[in-house]
């Protein structure tokens, strides 16, 4: 092996990640090296932890990398994969490789054994789901998560290249393992060989494992099978059901079985998730039942590694320089988890609006403007009356006028100007009001303070973290806030800000609709003018 020496590649030009998380998982993904580079000629980050294989397989420079032997819950496949993507800035494709357990289906004539492989491949899943997420729900079944990212396109080109191979002739997982076998002889004795099919039994799924051992397990409660002829080690391709823990339980696995229509279970690509796009390849230890087969597990892992290695020979290097590196691929991930979150957010954010009150005068707003010549009220905003009040902190502007003056379409052009002005200035907000005599919505003073609370509770685009938990007290506990609450959060989140200007069209059409409520409503406007530095602007 290459020992101690550094790579004569740089990190640049390694295209292919290969991921394991087991020991002897690593050994066997060394054992199927053509040659082995030494250490990376980049030193990684003094952030990347990772210990690294570099190798080549035919025309492809590979980087292995595995879970440490002892790690803590904050280190799984998906920080190893990350690591390796920021130190290898060119990797291409992805390999998740390593051993996994059968669920094997005579009905459907899946004569899945041990040793032999599992590919994931599925068009509409990609070819792995996850069947937990460590939460049981019912009897022993798990809540499943969707499937995870589908494997690159140059990976699933070969995958269907090597399919088509062995539909005319025999795979070379046999010939790959005994291949690694004669060039590394102790592997042999260390259990990397086929251990031969009498090792390999399959008890009935609600037949559980007896004693210390299988001898003590009742033979005539195993499920019968023809001697397979020909090939040691099959490969399946179907879906693999990932999950965060190993499943010991027949029944178990005959429910996800018959879920997911899973032909394998494993446990690593749970871990890696969205962030590592990557062909999953399990060679099969188990059973997924209660009965031990420990000693597979070299020779699984070692027919996972040679499929691999098949696959690698179906895989064009000029199809891998087409795609694009992953590092590439993790970024866009991120940006879509910010963009999913913020959607996230910002339907969060409506539904607290509409809570506090669906009434709404954006629209109304929006209809007048469009009325406005230009030039209309530029009289107005320039008249010292307005200017002073402007810039006046506790101030009143009242505008009376004749039915028909336009002092409707005079409110909105003052709106406008006070949004284009303060439009950078997070701690200014405005809030408005359009009173009618015939309201198409509801017109209380209830309904318009509520309004007011809903327009002076989004800053930034944000809602204050003060209107979250208001609504939070309250929809806890099925309440709508009473009139004092209400009263008393306009207050609280008007002091959020520097300033507030308050602005009330058509006051007079309010008076005139409902005039006992009108004293009720300037009290808690001026409540607020008096506890603050809000502007109240009306007019009649």
């Amino acid at each position: 092996m290459a020992g101690t020496s550094y790579s004569s590649f740089g990190n640049e030009e390694y295209t292919v990640g290969w991921i394991c998380a087991l020991p002897l998982e690593l050994t066997a993904a060394r054992g199927m090296l053509d040659e082995e580079h030494g250490l990376p000629r980049e030193a990684p980050d003094l952030a990347d932890k990772n210990t690294y294989v570099l190798g080549s397989i035919g025309q492809f420079k590979i980087v292995i990398a595995c879970l440490p032997l002892i790690r803590d819950g904050s280190i799984s496949m998906g920080v190893i994969a990350n690591r390796m993507l920021f130190t290898f800035p060119n990797i291409r494709v992805g390999l998740l490789v390593g051993i996994g357990e059968g669920i094997p289906d005579h009905e459907k004539n899946r004569d899945i054994r041990l040793g032999d492989v599992v590919i994931g491949s599925d068009d509409e899943t990609g070819g792995v789901v996850t069947h937990d997420f460590g939460k049981e729900i019912d009897r022993g079944l798990f809540y499943a998560i969707p499937a995870l990212n589908r494997p690159p396109e140059a990976l699933s080109s070969a995958l269907m290249k090597m399919k088509s191979a062995h539909d005319m002739q025999e795979n070379k997982v046999a010939e790959y393992i005994e291949e690694m076998l004669d060039k590394y002889p102790r592997l042999r004795k260390n259990g990397y060989c086929y251990p031969g099919p009498s090792f390999d039994r399959l008890f009935q799924s609600d037949y559980p494992h007896q004693g210390n051992s299988c001898k003590q397990c009742d033979p005539d409660k195993l499920v019968g099978r023809q001697d397979r002829l020909g090939e040691l080690f099959s490969v399946h391709y179907g879906i693999i059901a990932s999950g965060s823990m190993v499943v010991k339980d027949s029944i178990m696995r005959e429910k996800i079985r018959a879920k997911y229509q899973a032909i394998c279970l494993e446990r690593g690509a749970a871990e890696l998730v969205h962030g590592f796009p990557c062909m999953v390849i399990r060679g099969i230890w188990d059973y997924a039942d209660s009965h031990n087969n420990d000693r597979w597990k070299p020779c699984a892992a070692a027919a996972a590694a040679a499929c691999a290695k098949e696959l690698l020979s179906h895989l064009q290097p000029r199809v891998v320089d087409g795609e694009p590196t992953m590092k590439d691929l993790l970024s866009r991930v991120h940006n879509g988890v910010k963009d999913i979150s913020e959607a996230v957010t910002a339907q969060r954010m409506q539904k607290i609006l509409h809570w506090i009150t669906p009434l709404h005068y954006e629209q109304q707003q929006n209809e007048i403007i469009k009325q406005a010549q230009t030039g209309t009220g530029s009289w107005f905003l320039k008249s010292e009356e307005f200017t002073g009040w402007l810039n006046q902190s506790q101030g009143t502007l009242f505008c009376p006028g004749i039915l028909g003056s336009g002092k409707t379409v005079m409110s909105s052009i003052v709106i406008e100007h006070l949004k284009e002005t303060f439009r950078d200035d997070i701690e200014v907000q405005i809030a408005y009001v359009f009173c009618k005599y015939k309201p198409e919505f509801p017109q209380s003073y209830l309904d318009i303070l509520l309004s007011i609370l809903k327009q002076l509770s989004v800053t930034n685009r944000s809602l204050l973290s003060t209107t979250e938990e208001f609504y939070k007290m309250h929809s806890q506990n099925l309440v709508r806030p009473n009139r004092d609450e209400i009263r008393a959060q306009i207050l609280k989140t008007a002091l959020t800000y520097k300033k507030v200007f308050i602005l009330v069209d058509a006051l007079d059409e309010y008076i005139s609709y409902n005039p006992e409520e009108l004293k009720a409503l300037l009290t808690v406007i001026f409540e607020l003018q008096r506890g603050s530095t809000d502007q109240f602007l009306c007019n009649i």
